[in-house]
Protein backbone atom coordinates (compact mmCIF):
# COMPACT_ATOMS: atom_id res chain seq x y z
CA UNK A 1 0.00 0.00 0.00
CA UNK A 2 1.21 3.70 -1.11
CA UNK A 3 1.12 6.05 1.91
CA UNK A 4 -0.23 9.67 0.83
CA UNK A 5 3.14 11.41 1.37
CA UNK A 6 4.24 8.71 -1.55
CA UNK A 7 1.22 9.78 -3.64
CA UNK A 8 1.22 13.40 -3.39
CA UNK A 9 2.70 15.33 -6.08
CA UNK A 10 3.33 19.17 -6.12
CA UNK A 11 1.35 21.39 -8.08
CA UNK A 12 3.05 23.05 -10.99
CA UNK A 13 2.44 26.42 -12.72
CA UNK A 14 0.58 24.50 -15.32
CA UNK A 15 -1.30 22.26 -13.02
CA UNK A 16 -5.12 21.83 -13.00
CA UNK A 17 -5.19 24.63 -10.86
CA UNK A 18 -7.94 27.39 -12.14
CA UNK A 19 -6.28 30.37 -12.17
CA UNK A 20 -9.89 32.36 -11.94
CA UNK A 21 -10.26 30.21 -8.46
CA UNK A 22 -7.16 31.61 -7.26
CA UNK A 23 -8.29 35.08 -8.27
CA UNK A 24 -11.21 34.75 -6.37
CA UNK A 25 -9.82 33.62 -3.77
CA UNK A 26 -6.99 35.64 -3.25
CA UNK A 27 -9.75 38.72 -3.75
CA UNK A 28 -10.92 37.63 -0.19
CA UNK A 29 -9.69 40.15 2.28
CA UNK A 30 -8.94 37.85 5.17
CA UNK A 31 -6.89 35.04 2.78
CA UNK A 32 -3.54 34.85 3.76
CA UNK A 33 -2.39 32.22 1.89
CA UNK A 34 -3.18 29.55 -0.61
CA UNK A 35 -1.55 25.95 -0.71
CA UNK A 36 -2.69 22.89 -3.53
CA UNK A 37 -1.31 19.43 -3.97
CA UNK A 38 -2.67 16.77 -6.42
CA UNK A 39 -3.11 13.31 -5.62
CA UNK A 40 -3.82 11.39 -8.28
CA UNK A 41 -6.41 13.52 -10.78
CA UNK A 42 -7.50 15.13 -7.77
CA UNK A 43 -6.37 18.90 -6.30
CA UNK A 44 -6.42 19.90 -2.93
CA UNK A 45 -6.03 23.70 -1.97
CA UNK A 46 -5.89 24.49 1.48
CA UNK A 47 -7.12 28.22 1.87
CA UNK A 48 -5.01 29.40 5.03
CA UNK A 49 -6.68 32.71 7.39
CA UNK A 50 -5.37 33.95 10.55
CA UNK A 51 -8.37 33.53 12.37
CA UNK A 52 -11.92 32.09 12.17
CA UNK A 53 -14.40 34.09 9.66
CA UNK A 54 -17.28 32.36 8.83
CA UNK A 55 -18.79 34.96 6.30
CA UNK A 56 -15.64 34.47 4.25
CA UNK A 57 -15.09 30.49 4.84
CA UNK A 58 -18.76 30.96 3.03
CA UNK A 59 -17.58 33.29 0.00
CA UNK A 60 -14.41 30.11 -0.12
CA UNK A 61 -16.80 27.35 -0.69
CA UNK A 62 -19.07 29.05 -3.01
CA UNK A 63 -15.82 30.15 -5.11
CA UNK A 64 -15.36 26.18 -4.63
CA UNK A 65 -18.97 25.26 -5.86
CA UNK A 66 -18.92 28.00 -8.90
CA UNK A 67 -15.50 26.51 -10.34
CA UNK A 68 -16.95 22.58 -9.90
CA UNK A 69 -19.64 23.52 -12.23
CA UNK A 70 -17.48 24.85 -15.31
CA UNK A 71 -17.80 22.38 -17.72
CA UNK A 72 -14.03 20.58 -17.70
CA UNK A 73 -13.22 21.24 -14.50
CA UNK A 74 -10.72 19.04 -12.30
CA UNK A 75 -12.14 17.90 -9.43
CA UNK A 76 -11.12 20.00 -6.52
CA UNK A 77 -11.41 19.57 -2.41
CA UNK A 78 -11.17 22.99 -0.77
CA UNK A 79 -10.36 23.03 2.40
CA UNK A 80 -10.52 26.36 5.20
CA UNK A 81 -7.74 26.58 7.73
CA UNK A 82 -7.96 28.96 10.81
CA UNK A 83 -4.33 29.58 11.40
CA UNK A 84 -5.49 30.49 15.06
CA UNK A 85 -6.31 26.79 15.56
CA UNK A 86 -4.62 24.71 13.50
CA UNK A 87 -0.69 25.13 12.54
CA UNK A 88 0.28 25.40 9.06
CA UNK A 89 3.45 22.85 9.75
CA UNK A 90 0.42 20.40 10.14
CA UNK A 91 -0.82 20.43 7.31
CA UNK A 92 0.19 18.05 4.55
CA UNK A 93 3.12 18.82 2.04
CA UNK A 94 1.96 21.27 -0.46
CA UNK A 95 2.86 24.07 -3.15
CA UNK A 96 2.30 27.67 -2.18
CA UNK A 97 0.37 29.37 -4.95
CA UNK A 98 -0.54 32.27 -3.01
CA UNK A 99 1.05 34.26 -0.12
CA UNK A 100 -0.56 37.79 0.37
CA UNK A 101 2.92 38.50 2.63
CA UNK A 102 4.83 37.72 -0.39
CA UNK A 103 2.92 37.69 -3.82
CA UNK A 104 5.04 38.38 -6.54
CA UNK A 105 7.41 35.60 -5.37
CA UNK A 106 4.63 32.74 -5.96
CA UNK A 107 4.15 32.79 -9.53
CA UNK A 108 5.35 33.96 -12.45
CA UNK A 109 3.93 36.84 -14.50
Amino acid sequence: MTSTAERVTYVSTDAPVDMRLVGALSSIGSVLKIRACTVGRRVYVWVLMETSNRADAERVYAVEQDCMMQPGAAPIDVRVIPLDRVGEAQLPTAQVIFDRANPEAILPS
